[in-house]
């Protein structure tokens, strides 16, 4: 189902197509500055709306009549009120029920099987170098103590 503002042009991604998103997007907001309403003009950007009012072009706009802005629904055409939970699920049915979905998944299943298995293989390794890290940062502390300290049992300096 196609809205109307879109009605003439022949595919998505046409210029004509693009023309009928920019009109609408301009006509949204000249409705939008009719209505005046600060919450709803910070969508098209405070800076731009900003700038803009300091314009001829503004001025000229504003000094006249438009009876035909009331008609056009105020507010960005593109605003939506999801939240991230919706986001979520919507990308979720994406991945599950496209075939780029499907194929990104299994790329991802597959690469985390490869680095599990690499990381069975090069576990001792890893483990070796913790270990030695783990030494070295003893070994720093210890030289921080005194003669003293040294000389204690483990069991006195964990008290």
């Amino acid at each position: 189902e196609r809205s109307g503002f879109l009605d003439g042009t022949e595919w998505e991604g046409s210029d004509e197509w693009i023309r009928a998103q920019f009109k609408h997007y301009l006509n949204s907001l000249l409705s939008t500055m009719v209505v005046d309403d600060p919450k709803a003009l910070d969508d098209f950007g405070s800076a731009f709306i900003s700038a803009w009012r300091t314009t001829h072009n503004y001025r000229y706009w504003q000094e006249r009549e438009h009876p035909a802005v009331s008609e056009i629904p105020s507010g960005h055409p593109f605003q939506g009120n999801l939240s991230m939970a919706d986001v979520r699920v919507r990308f979720n049915h994406t991945m599950q029920n496209s075939e780029r979905g499907r194929k990104i998944n299994a790329a991802v299943v597959q690469t985390g099987k490869y680095v599990v298995q690499t990381g069975k293989a090069v576990g001792g390794a890893i483990s070796s170098a913790k270990s030695a890290v783990t030494g070295w940062f003893s070994s720093w502390r210890q030289s921080d103590k005194t003669p003293e300290e040294l000389q204690q049992s483990p069991e006195e300096t964990i008290s």
